[in-house]
């Protein structure tokens, strides 16, 4: 059975976009190696979830993180469907995406203007919760990476 999974997916990848492959071959290490869906199944909801995780980078850059509906409906899948699809592909939730693209966008501001600046660009209301959510994500806080470059590029 292995083996015909393997020359499914070498089939699949003829078609399929690297992204899009990745985040299927990571569905099935999750569980193991269990045929919890099929190969073609894996693509389709890859390239669905592929498509909602631009539109959460696109808008959470811009600065109005979308909603879990539109999330879903970007995918074509209903909500609740799609957040165990994503959570399954993606080995995260939709807000702890969210939360990490908000975090990455704010590395470069934090290390040339500082953390009151990185905390506006980030969306944190108070420099208070932007460190708790750095310290959390990175394990690190915001001072202790801007004071340190080396630890700030290898965050980022």
């Amino acid at each position: 059975m292995l083996n015909n999974l393997d020359r499914k997916e070498r089939e699949l990848r003829k078609i399929g976009n690297a992204r899009s492959l990745d985040l299927a071959h990571n569905l099935w290490h999750q569980h193991q190696g269990r045929n919890v869906m099929q190969p073609i199944q894996r693509i389709r909801y890859a390239e669905r979830i592929e498509r909602a995780l631009a539109l959460v980078e696109t808008r959470t850059r811009e600065g109005e993180p979308p909603a879990l509906a539109d999330v879903a409906s970007q995918a074509a899948l209903s909500e609740y469907h799609f957040h165990r699809i994503y959570r399954l592909m993606t080995g995260e939730t939709v807000a702890a995406t969210i939360e990490r693209v908000r975090l990455a966008g704010a590395l470069p501001v934090l290390e040339t203007e500082g953390i009151m600046a990185a905390t506006g660009q980030s969306g944190y209301s108070t420099s208070q919760g932007f460190a708790r959510a750095m310290r959390k994500r990175v394990g690190a806080s915001p001072s202790e990476l801007a004071a340190d470059a080396d630890r700030l590029a290898a965050v980022g």
